[in-house]
């Protein structure tokens, strides 16, 4: 069955924006992933120490600590002087396994105090933007039934359509022998 003449069901239409603000924005996080990571290194360098760090590195295996999650909390309610800068780190430890988690706190008097504080704009801009582009995009596809009728009105959409197969007929319904078993079935009440 060709996709002009399939129905837009709910599954389809966030399969469809998923596609759509993925491809406008999957690279952009990675990014700013990146971005945050290089910074999360510098305020390490800083507070810990280079050295601290080389010594960590050379710990032995099992007991080598690995950072999985790193991310930059902004000022709130709480505090609107500095910034935390939070590790989840998980480290392999025999018999069992380690997780740890932690926080640097920066107060605004901190050299990298600009740098993170770009990092939390640019993030927020990027999570804004992105909720933006999907609510533009569901708003266009709620405006339409089928997928013919979503290519007439933006065409550049056709190439984020998953393929459908065409449903199977089902095999034709025989009454003739349900009527017989629901005959039998009286009977033997």
């Amino acid at each position: 069955m060709a996709k002009k003449t399939i129905m837009l069901t709910e599954k389809l239409r966030q399969q469809i924006t998923h596609e759509v603000v993925s491809a406008i924005f999957d690279e952009r996080f990675e990014k700013l992933k990146m971005v945050e990571s290089a910074l999360f290194d510098k305020v390490l360098n800083q507070e810990i120490g280079e050295k601290n760090l080389k010594l960590m590195a050379e710990l032995p295996a099992e007991y080598f600590v690995v950072r999985s999650t790193i991310y930059i909390q902004e000022p709130n309610a709480n505090y609107n002087d500095r910034v935390a800068l939070i590790s989840h780190i998980g480290g392999r430890k025999a018999p069992g396994y380690l997780v740890h988690g932690g926080s640097i706190e920066l107060p605004k008097t901190h050299g990298l105090w600009k740098e993170i504080r770009a990092i939390i704009a640019e993030k927020k801009n990027a999570m804004d933007e992105r909720k933006e582009a999907t609510l533009q995009t569901r708003a266009i596809l709620n405006s339409v039934k089928t997928v013919k009728k979503l290519i007439e009105v933006w065409p550049e959409v056709e190439r984020f359509v998953p393929t459908v197969e065409e449903e199977k007929a089902l095999p034709a319904v025989q009454m003739e022998t349900l009527n017989a078993m629901l005959a039998k079935a009286s009977k033997g009440k």
